[in-house]
């Protein structure tokens, strides 16, 4: 179970997080920066925080341009 409590991260720390819960090595750029909102209040699956996690990053993108 994990806790995912991250209001006004920044993007690198939840990327580090992700790399911890899946066991894969990211590799980032200078162009991985800015803030993310994430905030469960209850302790979730760890499977169920991945695809949080990989949402949050999709729509983040997407606004970005």
């Amino acid at each position: 179970m994990v806790t995912l409590q991250y209001p006004n991260s920044d993007v690198v720390d939840i990327l580090r997080l992700y790399e911890t819960l899946t066991g894969k090595k990211l590799i980032m750029d200078n162009f991985d920066q800015g803030k993310v909102n994430i905030f469960i209040d209850k302790q979730i699956p760890r499977e169920e925080a991945i695809k949080i996690i990989e949402i949050n990053m999709l729509l983040n993108k997407k606004s970005d341009g």
